[in-house]
């Protein structure tokens, strides 16, 4: 197996559940950063968009502050209205429905497949109102959704798709780029995501009209910088390029950590393949994906989470399910249950899955998995 080859550490280093890959590349490319004074929005900037739309293959893509001002940005740019809908999958990081109500719409939690875990374009059809005016469908774990499901119940409601890849960065959907199928994507670089900035996002379109309203809504309304005449309202929503110099780097190393994530899913699958306690999710023959976290299915993932805890390896369980976030509890959303995601959550456990997890430490995993079992 090929990968990190590190010595073994002492048994007492804590495993983290998800580390970035930062060295002397970034370094090298944020002393360009500041050597050149333009440490705001500029050159590196247009570099970093230019190479995400390349890698995505979408004409443009405009970088922002968070992946959750992508959503906001992008849904801005959609025409959201206050009190306009948007459907989103009940299993989800919460930012998905956050960006909603930060633009003024309304979340709307729809279910999601048994299988994927991703939204289900049934729930989304029961889930539709006059009200609705949008689909954010997110790619869950890397995993991307059904576009091919989900795309023709928008087109048949009139109804915009904007796509939430903020876990997904590289994977494919049947050879396309997610968040290259909708009218708009976006992807997310917080700390713990597959390739980072820090903390940063982008909005992505192949729609110009769109790309030119994401541009005025980053810039406080206006469509390049200097004259102090806005004729749009607009935000700061400006990337820097001190964070596009981490992220020119991060995607030098994009491909590698692909495989390495790929061969470390490889290894707790071959592990784990003859305990009955242990499944792991369906990954659809439509997907390329990057598995952002190796997830598994078990009967109690908050034992094994306490459990690996004491012998210093760090876990997370599934997002908590929409519907059940005490936060939404007072605002009059329908919350009631979605089995399916609720069903995930009780079961779903993600392990350590860094480029950085050497070969000893996932071993270290492995072995602590399994006494939990014996």
């Amino acid at each position: 197996m090929q990968g990190p080859t590190m010595s073994a550490c002492a048994d007492d280093k804590f495993i983290h559940a998800s580390e970035p890959w930062i060295d002397e590349a970034e370094l090298a490319h944020l002393k360009q950063a500041i050597a050149s004074t333009w440490v705001s929005e500029h050159d590196l900037t247009r570099r970093f968009e230019a190479e995400l739309s390349g890698l995505t293959a979408v004409r443009f893509a405009m970088a922002t502050p968070s992946g959750t001002l992508a959503l906001f940005c992008a849904m801005k740019a959609l025409g959201l209205d206050p009190g306009d809908q948007v459907i989103v999958p009940d299993l989800t990081f919460i930012a998905t429905a956050n960006a909603v109500l930060l633009a003024g719409g309304v979340p709307v939690f729809a279910d999601v497949n048994k299988d994927t875990y991703c939204l289900s374009a049934a729930a989304v059809e029961n889930a539709i109102t006059p009200r609705t005016r949008g689909i954010c469908p997110v790619h869950l774990y890397g995993i991307a959704a059904d576009m091919d499901a989900l795309m023709p119940v928008a087109r048949k409601h009139s109804l915009w798709v904007l796509e939430d890849c903020a876990q997904a960065i590289g994977t494919l959907y049947r050879g396309r780029h997610v968040g290259s199928m909708g009218h708009a994507g976006v992807l997310s670089f917080t700390g713990n995501k597959t390739i980072t900035t820090g903390e940063g996002g982008a909005v992505l379109t192949n729609n110009e009209p769109l790309a030119l309203a994401c541009r005025r809504l980053k810039n406080f309304g206006r469509t390049g910088r200097g004259p102090l005449i806005h004729d749009h309202i607009g935000f700061n929503l400006y990337f820097t390029d001190v964070q596009a110099a981490l992220g020119l780097a991060q995607l030098e190393k994009l491909t590698a950590i692909i495989r390495r994530k790929q061969e470390i899913r490889d290894r707790y699958l071959q592990e784990f393949s003859g305990m009955t306690e242990i499944g792991f999710p369906i990954v659809p023959e439509y997907t390329r994906p990057v598995h952002w976290f190796t997830n598994l299915l078990i009967e109690k993932p908050e034992a094994l989470v306490e459990h690996l805890q004491k012998n210093n390896v760090g876990s997370r369980r599934f997002f908590c399910p929409l519907h059940m976030q005490p936060c939404f509890k007072d605002m009059g959303l329908d919350l009631s249950p979605r089995p399916k995601s609720r069903k995930a959550f009780e079961h779903g456990v993600s392990l350590p899955s860094s480029y950085g997890l050497t070969e000893a430490d996932q071993q270290r995993v492995i072995v602590a998995v399994k006494r939990f079992f014996a």
